[in-house]
Protein backbone atom coordinates (compact mmCIF):
# COMPACT_ATOMS: atom_id res chain seq x y z
CA UNK A 1 0.00 0.00 0.00
CA UNK A 2 1.10 3.51 -0.88
CA UNK A 3 0.19 6.71 -0.01
CA UNK A 4 -2.26 7.53 -2.68
CA UNK A 5 -4.09 4.28 -1.62
CA UNK A 6 -4.16 5.38 2.03
CA UNK A 7 -5.70 8.66 0.75
CA UNK A 8 -8.78 6.18 -1.06
CA UNK A 9 -8.99 4.75 1.69
CA UNK A 10 -8.81 7.11 4.04
CA UNK A 11 -11.47 8.58 2.18
CA UNK A 12 -13.66 5.46 2.01
CA UNK A 13 -13.52 5.45 5.87
CA UNK A 14 -15.13 9.03 5.90
CA UNK A 15 -17.86 8.25 3.55
CA UNK A 16 -18.83 5.10 5.06
CA UNK A 17 -18.82 6.97 8.71
CA UNK A 18 -20.94 9.72 6.82
CA UNK A 19 -23.84 7.18 7.12
CA UNK A 20 -23.61 6.95 10.78
CA UNK A 21 -25.30 9.04 13.51
CA UNK A 22 -22.23 9.22 15.49
CA UNK A 23 -22.84 9.89 19.37
CA UNK A 24 -22.02 8.36 22.55
CA UNK A 25 -25.58 7.30 22.69
CA UNK A 26 -25.74 6.19 19.15
CA UNK A 27 -23.03 4.93 17.05
CA UNK A 28 -19.24 4.62 18.42
CA UNK A 29 -16.29 4.46 16.49
CA UNK A 30 -12.92 3.20 17.17
CA UNK A 31 -9.74 2.91 14.48
CA UNK A 32 -7.38 0.47 14.58
CA UNK A 33 -4.82 0.27 12.24
CA UNK A 34 -2.32 -2.69 11.48
CA UNK A 35 0.52 -2.48 8.90
CA UNK A 36 3.99 -3.98 9.85
CA UNK A 37 2.50 -3.56 13.77
CA UNK A 38 -0.82 -2.44 15.40
CA UNK A 39 -2.00 0.22 16.60
CA UNK A 40 -4.84 1.79 17.90
CA UNK A 41 -6.01 5.04 16.51
CA UNK A 42 -8.93 5.69 19.11
CA UNK A 43 -11.34 4.18 21.40
CA UNK A 44 -14.89 3.75 20.91
CA UNK A 45 -15.59 7.06 23.31
CA UNK A 46 -12.91 9.09 22.21
CA UNK A 47 -14.90 11.00 19.70
CA UNK A 48 -18.45 11.44 20.56
CA UNK A 49 -19.62 13.74 17.12
CA UNK A 50 -19.54 13.03 13.32
CA UNK A 51 -17.26 15.88 12.77
CA UNK A 52 -14.29 15.10 15.40
CA UNK A 53 -14.56 11.09 13.97
CA UNK A 54 -14.21 12.85 10.31
CA UNK A 55 -11.61 15.62 11.26
CA UNK A 56 -9.81 12.10 12.93
CA UNK A 57 -9.82 9.55 9.90
CA UNK A 58 -8.50 12.87 8.42
CA UNK A 59 -5.64 12.74 10.63
CA UNK A 60 -4.64 9.25 10.04
CA UNK A 61 -1.18 9.02 9.12
CA UNK A 62 0.45 6.70 6.95
CA UNK A 63 2.83 4.40 8.42
CA UNK A 64 3.99 2.02 5.36
CA UNK A 65 2.94 -1.11 4.03
CA UNK A 66 2.21 -4.76 5.50
CA UNK A 67 -0.45 -6.79 6.92
CA UNK A 68 -0.09 -8.09 10.62
CA UNK A 69 -3.93 -8.90 10.80
CA UNK A 70 -3.47 -10.88 14.27
CA UNK A 71 -1.76 -8.16 16.24
CA UNK A 72 -4.57 -6.26 14.81
CA UNK A 73 -7.63 -8.37 15.23
CA UNK A 74 -6.22 -9.57 19.16
CA UNK A 75 -5.96 -5.34 19.69
CA UNK A 76 -9.69 -5.04 18.65
CA UNK A 77 -10.34 -8.30 21.36
CA UNK A 78 -8.29 -6.48 24.05
CA UNK A 79 -8.51 -3.31 23.79
CA UNK A 80 -11.48 -2.04 22.36
CA UNK A 81 -14.11 -4.52 22.69
CA UNK A 82 -15.93 -5.74 25.22
CA UNK A 83 -14.35 -9.50 25.65
CA UNK A 84 -15.76 -11.11 29.01
CA UNK A 85 -17.12 -7.71 29.71
CA UNK A 86 -13.54 -6.33 31.75
CA UNK A 87 -13.77 -3.52 33.31
CA UNK A 88 -10.98 -1.57 31.93
CA UNK A 89 -12.37 -2.59 28.29
CA UNK A 90 -15.67 -0.84 29.76
CA UNK A 91 -13.99 1.91 30.10
CA UNK A 92 -13.06 2.79 26.65
CA UNK A 93 -16.34 2.88 25.23
CA UNK A 94 -17.56 -0.72 24.61
CA UNK A 95 -21.25 -0.88 25.70
CA UNK A 96 -21.97 -4.86 27.16
CA UNK A 97 -25.37 -4.19 25.64
CA UNK A 98 -25.11 -2.73 21.92
CA UNK A 99 -23.98 -5.43 19.16
CA UNK A 100 -20.62 -5.01 18.01
CA UNK A 101 -19.86 -4.72 14.46
CA UNK A 102 -15.84 -5.26 13.23
CA UNK A 103 -15.12 -4.14 9.19
CA UNK A 104 -11.65 -5.36 8.31
CA UNK A 105 -10.27 -3.63 5.27
CA UNK A 106 -7.21 -5.74 4.14
CA UNK A 107 -5.30 -6.30 1.27
CA UNK A 108 -3.88 -9.70 1.92
CA UNK A 109 -5.53 -13.21 3.19
CA UNK A 110 -2.30 -15.23 2.79
CA UNK A 111 -0.91 -15.55 6.39
CA UNK A 112 1.98 -17.73 7.46
CA UNK A 113 0.33 -18.31 10.79
CA UNK A 114 -3.53 -18.85 9.33
CA UNK A 115 -4.31 -21.35 11.94
CA UNK A 116 -3.43 -18.22 14.76
CA UNK A 117 -5.59 -15.62 12.33
CA UNK A 118 -8.73 -17.77 12.62
CA UNK A 119 -8.25 -18.62 16.58
CA UNK A 120 -8.35 -14.90 16.44
CA UNK A 121 -11.21 -14.25 14.60
CA UNK A 122 -13.14 -17.26 15.51
CA UNK A 123 -12.64 -15.50 19.04
CA UNK A 124 -13.74 -12.37 17.73
CA UNK A 125 -16.94 -13.70 16.78
CA UNK A 126 -18.20 -14.71 20.08
CA UNK A 127 -18.47 -10.59 20.70
CA UNK A 128 -18.53 -9.04 17.25
CA UNK A 129 -20.07 -9.65 13.83
CA UNK A 130 -17.12 -9.55 11.78
CA UNK A 131 -17.39 -8.07 8.02
CA UNK A 132 -14.22 -8.24 5.42
CA UNK A 133 -13.47 -6.36 2.75
CA UNK A 134 -10.39 -7.71 0.64
CA UNK A 135 -8.67 -5.66 -1.63
CA UNK A 136 -6.94 -7.44 -3.96
CA UNK A 137 -6.02 -8.17 -8.14
CA UNK A 138 -6.59 -12.40 -7.87
CA UNK A 139 -9.86 -13.39 -6.75
CA UNK A 140 -8.44 -16.90 -6.10
CA UNK A 141 -7.37 -15.93 -2.44
CA UNK A 142 -11.17 -15.43 -1.92
CA UNK A 143 -11.53 -19.34 -1.89
CA UNK A 144 -8.24 -19.80 0.94
CA UNK A 145 -9.87 -21.10 4.39
CA UNK A 146 -9.09 -18.03 5.42
CA UNK A 147 -11.42 -16.20 3.32
CA UNK A 148 -14.32 -18.85 4.63
CA UNK A 149 -13.45 -17.98 8.28
CA UNK A 150 -12.39 -14.82 8.98
CA UNK A 151 -15.73 -13.37 8.45
CA UNK A 152 -18.92 -14.30 10.69
CA UNK A 153 -20.54 -15.36 7.72
CA UNK A 154 -18.74 -16.36 3.83
CA UNK A 155 -21.91 -13.89 2.97
CA UNK A 156 -19.63 -10.54 4.99
CA UNK A 157 -16.59 -11.56 2.50
CA UNK A 158 -16.89 -8.64 0.54
CA UNK A 159 -14.15 -8.38 -3.01
CA UNK A 160 -13.12 -5.52 -4.84
CA UNK A 161 -10.27 -5.38 -7.58
CA UNK A 162 -8.65 -2.65 -6.44
CA UNK A 163 -8.70 0.24 -4.34
CA UNK A 164 -10.69 2.87 -6.39
CA UNK A 165 -13.83 0.43 -6.54
CA UNK A 166 -14.18 0.25 -2.59
CA UNK A 167 -16.93 3.12 -2.93
CA UNK A 168 -18.50 0.67 -4.93
CA UNK A 169 -19.05 -1.31 -1.56
CA UNK A 170 -20.67 0.79 0.19
CA UNK A 171 -24.33 0.23 0.11
CA UNK A 172 -23.65 -3.48 0.32
CA UNK A 173 -21.64 -2.94 3.71
CA UNK A 174 -24.32 -0.22 5.16
CA UNK A 175 -26.74 -3.28 4.68
CA UNK A 176 -24.56 -6.01 6.06
CA UNK A 177 -23.81 -3.47 9.59
CA UNK A 178 -27.66 -2.20 9.65
CA UNK A 179 -29.14 -5.80 8.65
Amino acid sequence: MGTSYFQVVKQFIRDLTQHFPIDSAETRVAMVEFDTSARLAWHLNTYSSKSDILRAISNLQYHGSGADLISGLGLVRHEVLNSNHHPAVNSVGDRPNVPNVLVVLTERLVFDEEETVIHESSMLHQIANVIVIYVGRTPNNLHSVLASRLPSDPQQMLWVDTVDNLASQIPKLLSLICG
